[in-house]
């Protein structure tokens, strides 16, 4: 017999292979508690005494701890936890470093190596460009993913949802991208649509970076 009594029960919402489920005030608070939870590996990265190897540890494994939630949470949900996370890579760097930044210097150390940064991507700026792709990926793998059930539906692209209108809403503010094609053409193409959109936004923060804007 399964203790009944020893599970939790909630009606907002549960946990799902790390990935909050349920009303947004749940998703929304989760997705902070994660984040929350990352402070502890932050602080002990402040804690190198090798500033090299807490840079890197910062750079390599300190951003890429939101990852998941960005791909699998809508942008809007995820947004305060995003700029929570932001900020406490933020406050790390300058731990780490022994001085403040200054905001143009904290835009700088959101650009890529190659483009005269230092890598720290902005989870916040990143959300769109993660759950739009991450959206286009999971939608092409269906079908080949549920080809041995008969009765699993064909595929389809239903513009009237909410979820799709919420996709529209995001690739909508990318603009100037010529090799994307329409929202429409993305359903069941396996496409690489984050690196596409992330390179543009880099190119897009380079060049205000660079106008000082």
């Amino acid at each position: 017999q399964w203790p009944l009594d020893d599970i939790p029960f909630s009606s907002s919402g549960s946990i799902l292979l790390g990935s909050p489920i349920g009303s947004d005030d749940f998703v929304s608070d989760e997705c902070l508690r994660i984040v929350k939870q990352g402070e502890v590996f932050l602080s002990k990265v402040q804690g190198v005494r090798h500033m090299q190897s807490a840079l890197l540890l910062l750079r390599y494994c300190g951003t890429s701890k939101v990852n998941h939630l960005l791909r699998v949470v809508p942008p809007a949900l995820v947004r305060n936890a995003a700029r929570l996370h932001d900020r406490l890579v933020l406050d790390s760097f300058q731990s780490i470093i022994g001085c403040q930044l200054f905001s143009l210097q904290q835009r700088q150390l959101r650009l890529k190596i190659s483009q005269g940064g230092f890598g720290l991507t902005s989870a916040v700026a990143i959300a769109p460009c993660a759950f739009v792709g991450s959206w286009a990926a999971s939608l092409a793998s269906l079908p080949s993913r549920m080809v041995n059930f008969p009765t699993y539906p064909e595929v389809s692209f239903d513009s009237s949802t909410t979820t799709v209108q919420q996709i529209k809403g995001i690739f909508e503010g990318f603009q100037g991208i010529d090799d994307i094609g329409s929202i429409d053409n993305l359903a069941g193409s396996a496409v690489k649509l984050q690196k596409r959109l992330s390179s543009h936004l880099s190119e897009s923060q380079l060049s205000d970076r660079k106008s000082g804007s």
